[in-house]
């Protein structure tokens, strides 16, 4: 199969008189060509969809390597496979048309075309290589209808500030947006399913993102370093945090986690100091270590039951945490888990004595440390701190306290799922049961209608 040269003569002439010569040098093979090279120095290139009665189906790797003329290139809708590096280091390209049919491009196929502006990619593609457009760093528009962003796509690609994804899309590779400082905002379709390693990491302008319902999963540091990411919402079907998902968002302040997510990893949140409140669902059985470490904004954490161990320093640095329940299944909490929370005043054990690590909690005089009866493993101490009994309390205070439409009423506290008895007594020495409740939220409110029928009564709280 011999190397043929052609040039595009005639009606491309005629019809686009402003155009330069275009050669060509192409092989053919079972009647289909595919373009090798060009020698010339035209700036628009528009590559012919056949010749001498073949269909031109492909381009070879470097074909176009290193053109500095071109600043246009159409590839028609013929096109079925782009090659390796096929359009890399172009540096006054900056506009591309790729055809509809093309369902393959390789490796680093349009890296450092630096002037590269604005770029469709359809949903033929099927199979692209990594690093396909890597540093194409005066890249600011994208709509991309492909399968499959793959690695390193947009990897240093500091203008792009726009990119629109399709339901075409199913999964988005490793680093494939790292390093795009200018993008604000990306809606990642329903159709996508996994989200690769430091995919968006250092898009530090990056301020809203969406994720479809169907994400899986979800690597390692895909949001490292988003420091004006504000919020974000875990979709149901995702069952872990990767190590360092969220890590340094600094403005990150509202986090919804999805019912199926079981663990979170390493550093998932760490640095996200404008955070100030997480609610941890029921299927989360471990908080690994460093998790929230220096969430210094963090007023209120709500540990779900299910969750069985803290890693090591998992809340350390929450320097604006006042209180803790620690729920009756968690087994093991790890050095240092709340070492530095330095506002921490109250740490309350619904379960039996969990095992703990060194320097779990901060050294304070101020802090009130309390177990549920019937539970077991306690002593007058516990990490450094006293302990106490956790009792049921009944607020004497606030607007819930007193006569409320001819009833005598207060508010109830104690633990979530806990069982009070209210007894009344004239005399306080005989006491009766007046009504029995279940803190199913911690709280409950009690009323007695009969209270004027007694010169004077007297109420105690019990559990059962």
């Amino acid at each position: 199969m011999k190397p043929v040269q052609f040039c595009l003569l005639g009606a491309v002439l005629l019809v686009l008189p402003h155009l330069a010569l275009a050669q060509f040098t192409y092989t053919t093979n079972n009647g289909a060509i595919t373009i090798v090279s060009y020698t010339g120095k035209p700036t628009v290139l528009i590559i012919p969809s056949s010749t001498n009665g073949y269909p031109v189906t492909s381009i070879k790797g470097y074909a176009f390597y290193s053109c500095n003329s071109l600043t246009s290139l159409t590839i028609p809708d013929s096109i079925v496979t782009i090659g390796d590096y096929a359009v890399e280091s172009c540096p006054n390209l900056s506009d591309v048309t790729i055809g509809t049919n093309v369902s393959s491009i390789g490796y680093w196929t349009f890296a450092y075309c630096p002037k590269l502006n604005n770029l469709i990619i359809p949903a033929s593609l099927i199979n692209v290589g990594g690093g396909s457009f890597n540093h194409c760093t005066g890249l600011s528009r994208i709509t991309i209808g492909s399968r499959s962003i793959v690695n390193n796509w947009f990897t240093g690609c500091p203008n792009l500030s726009e990119a629109t994804l399709l339901n075409s899309v199913l999964n988005i590779g490793d680093q494939a947006f790292l390093y795009c400082s200018n993008l604000t905002r990306i809606t990642i379709p329903d159709s996508v399913t996994n989200i690769g390693h430091d995919a968006f990491t250092y898009c530090t302008s990056l301020t809203n993102v969406t994720l479809g319902s169907n994400v899986v999963s979800i690597g390692t540091a895909a949001f490292y370093k988003c420091y004006h990411l504000t919020s974000i919402t875990i979709p149901d079907r995702v069952t872990s945090l990767s190590n360092q998902t969220f890590d340094n968002c600094t403005s990150l302040a509202q986090v919804t986690l999805g019912s199926s997510v079981t663990s979170i990893g390493i550093y998932a949140f760490e640095n996200c100091t404008n955070l100030r409140s997480i609610a941890i669902p029921n299927n989360v059985t471990s908080i690994e270590g460093m998790a929230f470490d220096n969430c210094s904004g963090l007023t209120n954490v709500t540990l779900a039951n299910g969750l069985s161990s803290i890693g090591d320093s998992a809340f350390d640095f929450c320097s604006s945490l006042t209180s803790i329940t620690i729920p009756p299944s968690v087994a093991a909490i790890g050095n240092s888990a709340f070492q530095a929370c330095l506002s921490l005043r109250s740490i309350c054990f619904m379960g039996n004595a969990p095992s703990l690590g060194a320097n779990v909690f901060v050294a304070d005089d101020n802090v009130s440390a309390y177990y549920l009866p019937a539970t077991t493993g306690w002593s007058t101490t516990f990490g450094g701190l006293p302990m106490a009994r956790w009792l049921p309390l009944m607020e004497i205070g606030g607007d819930s306290f007193g006569v409320r439409t001819n009833q005598f009423g207060f508010n109830l506290n104690w633990a979530s799922g806990q069982t009070v008895v209210v007894e009344a007594s004239t005399n306080l020495l005989d006491w009766q049961p007046v009504q029995t409740n279940t803190l199913t939220t911690g709280s409950a409110y009690f009323s007695d209608p009969q209270w004027t029928n007694y010169p004077g009564r007297f109420y105690r709280l019990r559990s059962p």
